[in-house]
């Protein structure tokens, strides 16, 4: 018996070789045709005149091995090369400039393409004019707030043809690759594949090629959404979110799939070589599955002739085997992935906002392990419609450290209510995503690039009139004409100094510690009201530039006071003698504290009793105030009250305690 089963699988597994080996053989043979023949369909390539950036134009034959091909044009008019691209690698010819594309002269053209060791080839467009209705202009097509069909297509964003197109899941309660989603070109993305021309910009298609998949979708093993359910976007960083959208996704009928010819034709080109492959695929599958049976037949007979009733511990049933696909597996997960800093005990109803209604626009601060970006957020607590707020999150690669110091701020801002202390106005900690932390808008960015935008600009002195402490260093003294001149007057500088030292005062009650105060940490509102912000916990998220690395973490080195230096000892007082460098960066309009001083020797110096000398512009008495903050005693240093007191007596009096032109200084 046992020899009739060997000589049976013998002779499949003979013929299985020899289908495989003919297929392959086969196989070989038709690329080496099909690249000696040509390497683009021989085909008229279709162009719309109304085409986005990056819309996708013509591409090889899947057929030719491109692997060691690069790719060129060659002879090439200086507008067509404007107006189109070609990748390197894959030789993708995509549309560069699409303004520039409408302005173009021609009907049809050849464009000449260089690949390999002087190889040449040329492919043909046409030049076409689509009437089409106008559309919605986005940023990209799988944007968070094209998840329906209906804003889908009615929009347009880069790598378009014409119009966004909506691929519909046709099980939108299961996990599978083909989710719904909105594309730039159905017959590419998503396909599982980020090519070389999706990987030029990354919002061209998210889906293939994002490494941040959150929500009920699964990352890929390189990139991409591997397989996910119900609806996924992408935000305008590239992270991806996947959920199941409320009540019955519809079905799209057949006349509403996209008719756009893939630009791949290999059909054309594929004849008997696809018939043949797929009935040796056939033939393949009925051998293995036939020897299979066998095998386990043979082996079964063989355990009932020995004895059969014992039960094989080695012999698994196919309930064991196969793996447990239940619901659970597929919820999110409750160990954070990445940046996805949640957990279950911060979830505070109170403060949760529902990520749906959170509209991620452009980042507008960045350091090494956090940043902020602009959104738009719909029916936040206490303003209804859509408003601008402003949103705090941490990077792939930030730590431990990061990610403690994000949840502390959320914890510590609960509890903050002050006019001059930067608003909490909720977040998203569910594991549908990243923790995000959002606050109150503040117009005009951080008080340190207010105060800069602000200096008095003299195109006859060549540089910089308000040359506040008379040493400015030329690199940083040159402002861009381009920047918009802030109006500022000396009462302003003094008003902030005081807003800053309540919002202090403030904190000090409450026992907090900044250990960060500095014009970068404070944000500058559309009023010209000064917010503290950034309390010490993320202190590069505005400013990647201000801080000398020291031991595992960065510290602001110029700002911090002696005793914080040497002993690490963070407390109101040494947060006042922060606030006299504050004092200094108001009074010199943004400039770095310790001109020409290295911070490896600014230490030394400040036990010695070096402390900055006046600014040319500022008052004997408001230099006073600076100096009792840098107090070597730091119980001798004064109180952010007695600050807020002294300040505000400066105000009331309305002397001249600082002078902003001084023209009359620098010649």
């Amino acid at each position: 018996m046992i020899s009739i089963c060997n000589w049976h699988m013998l002779i499949w597994i003979t013929a299985s070789y020899g289908v495989i080996t003919h297929g392959s053989h086969q196989k070989r043979t038709d690329t080496s045709d099909s690249m000696s023949s040509q390497i683009y369909p021989n085909v008229t390539y279709k162009v719309n005149t109304n085409s986005g950036d990056y819309a996708r134009v013509a591409e090889p034959l899947s057929s030719v091995q491109l692997q060691k091909l690069n790719f060129y044009f060659y002879d090439q008019d200086n507008q067509d090369s404007e107006v189109f691209g070609i990748t390197k690698k894959g030789g993708i010819v995509f549309i560069k400039d699409a303004k520039l594309l409408q302005t173009f002269n021609y009907s049809q053209f050849t464009l000449k393409i260089g690949y390999g060791r002087d190889k040449k080839t040329e492919i043909i467009l046409k030049l076409e004019n689509l009437s089409d209705e106008q559309c919605k202009k986005t940023s990209h097509c799988s944007n968070i707030h094209l998840d329906t069909k209906s804003e889908c297509t009615s929009s347009c964003g880069i790598g378009t043809v014409s119009k966004c197109q909506w691929r519909e899941s046709p099980k939108p309660d299961t996990f599978t690759a083909n989710y719904s989603t909105c594309t730039p070109d159905i017959n590419t993305c998503p396909d599982g594949n980020c090519d070389n021309l999706e990987k030029i910009n990354d919002l061209i298609c998210p889906q293939d090629c994002t490494k941040e998949v959150f929500g009920t979708g699964k990352e890929g093993k390189t990139a991409g959404i591997l397989r996910a359910k119900g609806v996924c976007t992408c935000d305008e960083i590239g992270k991806c979110t996947c959920e199941t959208k409320l009540g019955p996704s519809k079905i799209q009928n057949e006349s509403d799939i996209p008719t756009h010819t893939p630009i791949n034709v290999e059909q054309d080109t594929c004849g008997n070589w696809c018939d043949s492959n797929v009935n040796t695929s056939i033939i393949i599958v009925v051998a293995f599955v036939t020897t299979g049976l066998v095998t386990y037949f043979c082996r079964n007979r063989i355990v009932w002739i020995l004895g059969g009733n014992k039960t094989n511990r080695n012999v698994r049933t196919l309930e064991e085997l196969l793996p447990n696909f239940d619901q659970d597996e597929y919820q999110p997960n409750p160990v954070p992935n990445r940046d996805t800093f949640t957990i279950n005990t911060d979830f505070d109803p109170k403060w949760e906002f529902p990520r749906s209604r959170l509209i991620l626009e452009q980042v507008i601060g960045e350091g090494e392990f956090g940043k902020v970006l602009k959104a738009q957020a719909i029916d936040i607590p206490g303003t209804k419609g859509m408003s601008t707020v402003a949103v705090k999150t941490i990077k792939n690669d930030a730590g431990k450290t990061e990610k403690d110091d994000l949840l502390s701020e959320y914890n510590l801002l609960k509890d903050v209510n002050h006019p001059n202390v930067v608003k909490l106005l909720g977040a998203c900690t569910t594991h549908e995503g990243p923790f995000y932390l959002i606050i109150e808008y503040a117009k005009y960015g951080s008080l340190r690039s207010y105060l800069r935008k602000s200096r008095i600009l003299d195109n006859n002195a060549n540089g910089l009139v308000s040359n506040t402490a008379g040493n400015f260093q030329q690199n940083e003294s040159l402002i861009s004409m381009a920047f918009p001149l802030y109006p500022i007057s000396p009462r302003d500088i003094l008003k902030f100094a005081w807003q800053i030292s309540k919002g202090m005062a403030y904190l000090a009650e409450l026992k907090l510690v900044h250990r960060d105060l500095a014009a970068r940490n404070i944000l500058v509102t559309e009023d010209k009201v000064c917010k503290i912000s950034d309390f010490g916990l993320t202190r590069d998220v505005y400013e990647d530039n201000a801080y000398f690395k020291k031991t595992k973490g960065r510290v602001p080195v110029k700002w911090m006071a002696p005793e914080s230096l040497a002993d690490h000892i963070y407390t109101s007082r040494s947060d006042v003698w922060s606030f006299g460098i504050l004092l200094w960066e108001l009074v010199t309009l943004g400039a770095v504290p310790y001109p020409g001083i290295i911070v490896q020797d600014l230490f030394k110096l400040l036990k010695e009793g070096y402390r900055m000398d006046k600014p040319n512009n500022c008052s004997v008495e408001l230099y006073g105030i600076m100096n009792n903050c840098w107090a070597e005693d730091q119980y001798r240093r004064p109180s952010f009250k007695s600050l807020t007191t002294s300040l505000e007596e400066m105000l009331e009096k309305g002397n001249d305690y600082l002078k902003l032109d001084f023209k009359q200084n620098c010649e």
